[in-house]
């Protein structure tokens, strides 16, 4: 089971780092109570994956951590996560 949610604000996502996942006023009702830590989060334009490391559930947003270490969790722009990105949050 997973939801796509989409990235609203650009963030920056620096080599093995997490990195922040702002959510609109609409999935932050409908999807943030269904995200937790440990989940596994996939981008749609790369091939990057992470795992959820913190979730504000008093806010809008949550934050992923690279799968590796030494990589990234960036979209096309190189040390960002882009605002619009489609991401995958799999139960």
């Amino acid at each position: 089971m997973s939801l796509q949610c989409t990235n609203t604000k650009a963030s920056q996502a620096l080599k093995g780092q997490s990195v922040l996942v702002t959510l609109s006023a609409t999935e932050t009702l409908s999807k943030l109570p269904q995200i937790a830590t440990g989940q596994k989060v996939t981008m749609g334009s790369t091939a990057n994956v992470g795992y959820v490391y913190s979730v504000d559930a008093y806010g809008n947003s949550f934050k992923v951590s690279p799968a590796n270490p030494d990589q990234h969790f960036e979209s096309v722009e190189a040390g960002y996560l882009s605002a619009n990105e489609l991401l995958t949050v799999i139960f």
